[in-house]
């Protein structure tokens, strides 16, 4: 008969250790001041309706910060370049990785996800490992996350991203904010590598007709201790 599908998602990267802040002084931002996104320069990630949003939001002082590359020589990647510099307040930061994504991931004021499709949303769950606050399209990928309500809006709905961006930049203030490093324990519990490992255990454990715990959907210490407990090395000799 057929057998019971269970869908596990992956947990993220561990992150180089942000630097001391060179990748800011070389693409001239400020820590706090700034909006990120990082994804792949292709139409479905929607930059040009960040941009346009970004525009339309108003936001003294802040910047648009772009990381990302093409993959192929469509002419969507020029489109984005030329609309970012036409706005004046956006940088292109092209492939940035290691410690330099890591530094400009722990130094901003707030994450945009805009895309038309997602898979699984690895850069929204990365900038929530870095405490961000996060604005994504409201797709089903983005919507697993299980962000705030207010936090979501339509793909292409370039005015509602415009007031989450003030209304997240008013949250900020007018304060510095201090960079803090990448903590998983700031993802939601399903992301969370103790439980990917927990969960995917468990699916085999009763594939094998083996204890496992009674849950799989979020599971955590408890579950841990109990699959441990079930294990041979746990049981008394």
């Amino acid at each position: 008969g057929r057998g019971t599908a269970v869908a596990i998602p992956n947990g993220i990267p561990q992150l180089a250790p942000p630097d001391s802040g060179e990748v800011l002084k070389e693409l001239g931002l400020e820590p706090g001041r700034y909006v990120l996104n990082v994804a792949r320069l292709v139409p479905e990630k929607r930059q040009l309706d960040l941009i346009e949003g970004f525009s339309r939001a108003g936001l003294p002082g802040w910047k648009l910060a772009l990381v990302g590359s093409a993959l192929n020589d469509s002419s969507y990647p020029a489109s984005v370049a030329r609309a970012a510099a036409e706005a004046g307040n956006c940088v292109m930061c092209g492939t940035r990785k290691g410690s330099a994504l890591s530094t400009l991931y722990a130094n901003a004021g707030a994450f945009v996800l805009p895309s038309a499709h997602e898979g699984l949303p690895i850069t929204l769950l990365e900038a929530l490992s870095f405490g961000l606050p996060c604005i994504a399209s409201s797709i089903p990928a983005n919507r697993e996350v299980s962000l705030p309500d207010d936090r979501y809006f339509e793909v292409g709905d370039v005015d509602a991203l415009a007031q989450r961006l003030k209304a997240v930049a008013l949250e900020r203030g007018s304060q510095a904010v201090a960079p803090i490093g990448q903590s998983f324990d700031m993802l939601p519990a399903e992301y969370q590598w103790k439980t990917v490992a927990v969960n995917t255990a468990t699916v085999l454990l009763q594939a094998a007709g083996r204890p496992a715990p009674a849950t799989l959907a979020g599971a955590g210490g408890d579950s841990v201790s109990r699959m441990e407990a079930d294990s041979p090395e746990a049981r008394p000799r």
